[in-house]
């Protein structure tokens, strides 16, 4: 090819006006990568020809293989425009409007061509692969369909259907795409892929593992395999081994955004905050334009109490994404501010404009309203929570126990963040003695407060998950497997049941509590805490309860067994804060 290309570089330079010549030797420089002799051939040739449709058509096919794509589509509406009829022209037209975005003009161009050329699986294809961005899945795949009888032997055409059917949710008719797929090709990997999201889809999980474990065989190489069957691990609520396939996506291709998002998803909810900021800030560096990634890292870092970067990365998800109504959620808690409610109010209402049904969103902007004493617009925006759905109805009922509270004692405060809570509440225990959490699982609050404490901080836990029902979660929710966390230097952990640890602990430590963390949600685990524990509680002692209201059973677990603490023992006590976004409430003992 090199000698054609010198050959046609040697008969132009002695024939600059020789249209053939100048031609050829742009083709064969195109082909050859020589950018820097293509366009002075094309301009030669077009200088001696320019009405001629070729040279603008190989022209544009250049502009296109550099990525300049506005001068491609400029040189093939000219080659269009001197032969109308060329459904070539109007494909490759329509190819790069499709990369500029632009998926109207490119249908189109599309159809046109399909209309010139009614054979052509080319055009019915690329018309197939516009109407699926376009978000036309029915469209895409009558035409995918048609492309497949023209040419049924390209593959691209059926992964183009398979694509169209599961987007479209129709799961039969995706099998039996992906199956027709396999039956030809035995060993495709791909195919294997969209089966185990076809069964994904339809929660057949052990299935849909099955497949994605056969594609990742089938393509050991293929990070994307991988991350799939994270996901389909993680969905059977195998954790670890989803890590693990994630962190293999990575050893494969470490600049893979999508294995780094997938792995701060399961790390979080394994527990594992720090990895998984870790894991989602490498993933917005290489996914700059993903939304999702964006608001999770920003969620964790709400976690971590670090207001200012989760804002930025809440406010950049928002700007990805402006009808994300989770990011707008996440972000009002951070902008909360008891003395000043319009930014969490804005934030919520955003929310609400992306998602009408969302009830959360609706509690909270009631809310709001209504901690900001406007009274008819609270009460409008009440009547549009959801009270079936959730459990919302005991929430309201739960914020206007809360909200009684704070029109009564005007020092309470209401915070955004469970981190800016515990803050707050640490702050307020002022008398020396001992510092407390009950029902550590993966230490994320446990570090918090060692952080802010200048002794030893201790932890009470059984790392099994929870010792009997609550809510819709079953014993042993919310379990480690008997992992324990990672924690500082200053935190001592206490392994078991309650009953059989605070007798020990008693017995080797002296003094009364200063601070004390109850994270263990239900009813009988926290009176047993409290009983065991009352004489130890004193005037001074702060208390802090991460399940005390605004949950459906609210009534019947940690503020049930506190009141009947406050009743038995005798104690006078003043709520210090709320925080509806954590479920946080905060008491002292008076007296």
């Amino acid at each position: 090819m090199a000698q054609a290309a010198d050959i046609c570089k040697s008969v132009a330079k002695a024939a600059p006006k020789h249209f053939d010549a100048q031609q050829f030797h742009g083709i064969l420089s195109a082909e050859m990568g020589r950018l820097e002799t293509v366009f002075a051939a094309f301009e030669a040739a077009a200088k001696i020809k320019p009405d001629d449709p070729s040279i603008h058509f190989n022209l544009a096919n250049a502009f296109d293989e550099m990525g300049r794509w506005e001068d491609a589509e400029n040189e093939f509406l000219r080659a269009h425009e001197l032969e109308p009829h060329d459904s070539g022209t109007l494909i490759n037209l329509g190819t790069v409007q499709r990369k500029l975005g632009r998926l109207d003009t490119a249908i189109e161009n599309f159809e046109a061509a399909v209309s010139l050329n009614d054979g052509s699986a080319l055009a019915r294809g690329n018309l197939g692969h516009a109407y699926f961005e376009f978000g036309d899945n029915d469209k895409a795949a009558a035409c995918f369909t048609d492309a497949i009888a023209l040419a049924p032997t390209i593959v691209e055409y059926q992964f183009g259907l398979v694509d169209a059917l599961l987007s479209a949710g129709d799961f039969g008719a995706t099998e039996t795409a992906c199956q027709k797929i396999i039956d030809t090709d035995a060993d495709n990997a791909k195919a294997f892929n969209q089966l185990g999201k076809i069964f994904q889809g339809q929660d057949r999980q052990d299935e849909s593992v099955a497949k994605f474990e056969r594609a990742a065989a089938l393509a050991p190489d293929d990070p994307g395999m991988h991350t799939d069957l994270g996901a389909a691990l993680r969905a059977r609520e195998q954790i670890t081994e989803a890590i693990g396939r994630y962190e293999h996506a990575l050893s494969i291709d470490p600049e893979f955004g999508l294995a780094y998002y997938s792995l701060g998803n399961a790390l979080s909810e394994y527990g594992k905050i720090a990895e998984a900021e870790e894991a989602y800030q490498q993933a917005v560096q290489r996914l700059p334009d993903d939304a999702s990634a964006f608001n999770n890292l920003g969620h964790v870092l709400i976690e971590f109490g670090r207001k200012a970067e989760a804002e930025t990365a809440l406010r950049t998800a928002i700007e990805i994404d402006p009808h994300r109504a989770s990011a707008h959620f996440n972000l009002h808690a951070v902008v909360y501010r008891d003395d000043d409610l319009d930014p969490a109010i804005a934030s919520l209402e955003a929310a609400l404009a992306t998602s009408t049904d969302d009830g959360k969103s609706q509690f909270f902007h009631a809310m709001c309203l209504e901690q900001k004493g406007d009274k008819d617009a609270a009460i409008a925006s009440f009547d549009k929570v959801p009270l079936d759905d959730n459990g919302y109805n005991h929430w309201l009922d739960s914020w206007d126990y809360a909200l009684r509270q704070i029109q009564q004692n005007f020092s309470i405060r209401v915070f955004g963040t469970g981190a800016e809570t515990y803050a707050h509440a640490q702050d307020a225990a002022t008398i020396d003695g001992l510092t407390l959490e009950f029902g550590v699982r993966f230490g994320t609050s446990i570090r918090q407060i060692a952080a802010r404490t200048d002794g030893v901080v201790h932890g009470f836990g059984r790392f099994q998950g929870l010792p009997e029902a609550w809510h819709n979660n079953p014993v042993g929710e919310y379990t480690t497997h008997g992992e324990l966390p990672q924690v500082p230097d200053n935190v001592t952990l206490h392994v078991g049941l309650f009953d059989d640890t605070i007798a020990s602990f008693k017995a080797e430590h002296d003094g009364p509590i200063r601070f004390m963390n109850v994270n263990c949600d239900i009813y009988s685990s926290t009176k047993t805490i409290l009983d065991q524990l009352h004489d130890r509680i004193v005037p001074g002692s702060v208390i802090a309860f991460d399940e005390y209201f605004c949950n459906p059973s609210w009534r019947f677990d940690e503020f049930k067994a506190f009141q009947e603490a406050v009743e038995q023992y005798g104690w006078e006590y003043d709520y210090l804060s709320f925080c509806p976004f954590a479920r946080q409430a905060v008491v002292r003992i008076g007296g």
